[in-house]
């Protein structure tokens, strides 16, 4: 998770989301924050102590969003990763469940031109809502993204597969930095899932 001057009354909605999964071990989730500079509110040792997993908080050099995100899966122990921002949300309480679900679910690829069948998967795309704001009214939408493959909201992929092929974020890029990473993961593996319940709210913030 990438932090920089959101405060804690915002990245609050995301990890009170992790924390009213269902069925899941919380010993088995981690979360890294990465600080990206000096500037802007910091979040509390107290406040972060208030949750029941563990919480990594790192201060970085400001380098920005994707600098922010390579540092965290630097960090990270996990055998599976999720990107988020830290102004989104898990959608439901069994968000992490499904997810876990298909961690463990057989699925057939091909490799080499041979059919074989493997458990987990090195990517996993789902559809995801998106938050959004009527400019005139203020009133609230949701959008169904069903065709969203090109952000990094309702992803997870294999930390092991994203280290032995050097998939990561370009730290040059300031606006949609996300694009490239799943066009990266099409290209080194055909073991990608797609999971038809969403599992992420990719909210809506002023200013964000």
């Amino acid at each position: 998770v990438p932090y920089y001057n959101e405060g804690e009354e915002v990245i609050k909605n995301l990890l009170d989301s992790i924390a009213i999964q269902q069925n899941i071990d919380m010993n088995e989730i981690e979360v890294v924050i990465c600080k990206d500079g000096d500037d802007g509110p910091e979040l509390s040792q107290e406040f972060l102590d208030k949750y029941p997993f563990d919480i990594q908080y790192h201060r970085e050099p400001k380098g920005g969003v994707s600098q922010m995100r390579n540092k965290a899966f630097e960090y990270s122990t996990g055998e599976y990763v999720m990107f988020c921002d830290c102004d989104d949300m898990l959608y439901h309480c069994l968000a992490l469940w499904f997810i876990k679900r298909e961690t463990t679910t057989p699925m057939q690829v091909m490799v080499n031109g041979v059919q074989q069948t493997v458990n987990g998967f090195d990517g996993m795309k789902s559809v995801f809502l998106e938050e959004g704001r009527n400019p005139q009214t203020g009133e609230t939408y949701f959008i169904d993204r069903k065709d969203g493959f090109q952000f990094i909201h309702g992803s997870m992929y294999k930390s092991k597969f994203l280290k032995d092929n050097d998939i990561h974020f370009f730290p040059e890029c300031t606006i949609h930095e996300d694009n490239v990473i799943f066009a990266e993961v099409q290209a080194c593996t055909q073991n990608i899932k797609w999971c038809p319940s969403p599992f992420y709210l990719w909210k809506w913030r002023d200013n964000s």
